[in-house]
């Protein structure tokens, strides 16, 4: 047997509800009347081209216009257009009402109801009651995903139109680059971060989002870290690792002129967590440092060799008696990126 569509059921409530009330009675919408919540869900689904301003501020002055001009009609018309949706809308479609008009129309029902001095709780049926938390559960979802999406485009945008492409080069601490990038990453830490980068750390997704700022990363990498300040100048070839905690640190500081270089992980190499990275170091494939190290700036570790420690030192996960396997080569410096 087919449960009940608890979206038509709430909205001939709600327009039963409406036409005891009358048109100038209060609701829980601030600054509405019942005539305004009847303009408003006529608007949202009789008139596409008006409807967009209910959720995007730049065009909700037409909406505002178009829907007072609604609430000024006859009340009773109003409450019938509410009643009776066009058969080319959303609540044409049996599987579409219910997914997107069970909530609102309960939503606004108890908007109306609430907002009286006589209203009381009223008990759902406990099949209904699973329909809208299962549908409320729904949307949370889906709007957190919405906003997590915006928020990533938003730092990718802000970084293109505010810093442009980043390239190995010094810039003087009062340049205008240097304010604009710290705009830039602004954008990273206080929009991306809480609403995408932690969620997406160690995800596909995460690495789309690293190539679109301008990181060049590889098939199979593995990045659980937002921290790329200046992304343009970061690569991360196949199979790469770069854990949770880390800074791949493109940039230093000194006399007051920031220099950039460049941060490369060779294929298959792994940072360990809470690992820093400085600009021109360059990790061999196959190589790991360890947990809580420094990478110092202009270091080359071998390929295929074990690295831990502030800064980094051979890491020998078993202590051996003197004259044992010779310990690995220590990092080479890149003299020229160093100086």
């Amino acid at each position: 047997m087919a449960s009940p569509n608890y979206a038509r059921i709430e909205r001939a409530e709600l327009c039963d509800l409406l036409d005891r009330l009358g048109p100038d009675q209060p609701t829980l919408c601030a600054g509405w009347s019942t005539r305004d919540l009847a303009a408003h869900l006529i608007v949202r689904e009789r008139m596409p081209t008006v409807a967009p301003g209910i959720w995007f501020k730049p065009l909700a002055g037409r909406t505002a216009r178009v829907q007072t001009a609604l609430a000024s009609r006859p009340f009773d018309q109003v409450v019938a257009m509410v009643r009776k949706p066009p058969a080319w809308s959303m609540s044409g479609l049996g599987p579409v009402d219910r997914l997107v008009n069970t909530q609102e129309f309960f939503i606004h029902h108890e908007d109306a109801r609430r907002a009286q001095p006589d209203w009381e709780p009223r008990e759902l049926p406990r099949e209904q009651a699973a329909q809208l938390w299962r549908q409320a559960r729904l949307a949370g979802g889906v709007v957190l995903l919405a906003a997590g999406a915006l928020a990533g485009a938003i730092a990718v945008l802000a970084k293109w139109l505010v810093v442009g492409r980043i390239q190995v080069v010094e810039h003087p601490l009062w340049s205008s680059f240097v304010w604009r990038n710290e705009v830039s990453d602004t954008f990273v830490e206080t929009v991306a971060a809480p609403w995408f980068a932690r969620a997406a750390s160690g995800t596909p997704v995460m690495n789309l989002w690293l190539r679109a700022l301008g990181a060049k990363i590889g098939r199979g990498v593995w990045c659980e870290t937002y921290w790329l300040p200046e992304a343009d100048l970061v690569t991360l070839e196949k199979s790469a690792t770069v854990n949770r905690g880390c800074v791949v640190q493109t940039h230093l500081f000194h006399d007051r002129i920031m220099r950039m270089d460049t941060v490369v992980l060779e294929q298959g190499s792994t940072l360990g967590t809470h690992c820093v990275a400085l600009p021109a170091a360059r990790i061999g494939a196959g190589a790991t440092v360890g947990p809580a190290s420094l990478v110092m700036r202009g270091d080359e570790v071998p390929p295929s060799t074990r690295w831990q420690g502030n800064p980094i030192a051979p890491w020998n996960l078993f202590r051996k008696k003197r004259g044992d396997t010779p310990e690995p080569p220590s990092p080479t410096k890149n003299e020229e990126s160093a100086a």
